[in-house]
């Protein structure tokens, strides 16, 4: 079984990257209350930012980053078998993060709530 942190680690995103902090609690945050996705950056990227203590262009920015290493770099194959077909283009951001929600919610994924540290942005 999967952890949330392994899941991201497996896909190529590493968490020397900010963007692999957001994007952890971005999953966290939607597995628990869908909606989020519905206003990924009206509602979503400003609850991160507020997590996090940095302003929501910082988190669109990392997150696009991380995917960018993602899509570059990484392990593309299981990005599409996270999503269950076949991806022709890099997704965005929202998508990235539905991707994984609807995943660690159908494969009940260790989401590890109490280890995402607020204090990565100074």
């Amino acid at each position: 079984m999967y952890t949330l942190h392994r899941l991201i680690h497996s896909l190529g995103i590493h968490s020397t990257l900010l963007g692999y902090h957001f994007l952890v609690y971005a999953v966290q945050l939607t597995v628990q209350d869908n909606t989020y996705l519905l206003g990924v950056t009206k509602r979503l990227y400003p609850e991160i930012a507020r997590h996090f203590h940095t302003n929501v262009s910082s988190v669109d920015r990392n997150l696009r980053t991380a995917l960018c290493i993602l899509w570059d770099r990484g392990n593309r194959q299981l990005l599409q078998e996270l999503a269950g077909y076949e991806i022709f283009y890099r997704p965005s951001n929202g998508e990235l993060i539905d991707i994984l929600t609807c995943y660690c919610s159908e494969h009940q994924v260790d989401l590890h709530m109490e280890s995402t540290p607020s204090s990565l942005v100074l």
